[in-house]
């Protein structure tokens, strides 16, 4: 839902935005702050909070693999009885992508919406 006004006119003096880490991406930040057209002001708080994840794609391979989290990858156990995963599947491939993309952003929220 778009909040807008005939001519343009400016009927809304301020639009607040409180972004807490981990729930939403800046681009998400920048689509719910674009609700309201032609406010006053805009202001926007988004917690400092920092994390270190693993952006390695190596690391959220085996995460992907070992929980399921995308389809079951599971291919069998080897000799030793440890699981042996599917590694050439190219949906696997893009959650990889989707997973190192979102966990980036989700990373540096603040930085990224300041330069957006």
């Amino acid at each position: 839902m778009d909040i807008a006004f005939p001519d343009d006119a400016q009927e809304i003096d301020v639009v607040y935005g409180f972004f807490d880490a981990l729930i939403t991406t800046h681009f998400d930040c920048d689509q719910q702050l674009a609700r309201v057209r032609h406010p006053g002001a805009v202001k926007v708080w988004i917690s400092p909070r920092r994390f270190n994840f693993d952006t390695a794609v190596d690391v959220i391979r085996k995460d992907i693999q070992v929980s399921n989290s995308y389809k079951n990858l599971l291919v069998g156990y080897d000799a030793l009885g440890r699981p042996t995963y599917l590694d050439d599947d190219p949906l696997l491939d893009m959650a990889i992508a989707d997973r190192v993309a979102a966990t980036s952003f989700e990373e540096q929220s603040k930085k990224a919406f300041s330069r957006s």
